[in-house]
């Protein structure tokens, strides 16, 4: 099947899509952060409070924890103001893999918030 770029996964990762490794490009792990196997795979990147902090959000929310991840770095996406923006434009350009640093900031600093 040949590969193009309308693709949802990355092309190196459509056939291991757990391995949250794999996402690189932001866009792509937000557009696809409401998928389970997404989420979890980027929840064991998480320190484990952070993830915890992340899966009691959800259920107080009454939530599943990929829609809780999803909703809340898109809420961010939308809604953060230009400091939150220059700290997750640091942290992307000092990353190996620029995606999932940036899902790991956002979510720290949701249960930071908490």
């Amino acid at each position: 099947m040949p590969q193009n770029q309308s693709s949802q996964e990355p092309p190196d990762r459509q056939s291991s899509q757990s391995d949250a490794a794999g996402w690189i490009m932001l866009g792509d792990l937000i557009a696809n952060l409401d998928r389970p196997d997404v989420t979890a795979a980027v929840l064991t990147t998480l320190d484990p409070i952070v993830a915890t902090g992340i899966e009691q959000r959800a259920a107080a929310a009454a939530m599943a924890v990929a829609d809780f991840a999803a909703r809340t770095v898109r809420d961010f996406v939308e809604q953060a103001d230009d400091e939150r923006w220059f700290q997750l434009l640091t942290i992307i350009r000092k990353a190996e893999n620029p995606g999932v640093a940036a899902i790991q900031a956002i979510l720290a600093w949701v249960t930071a918030d908490a």
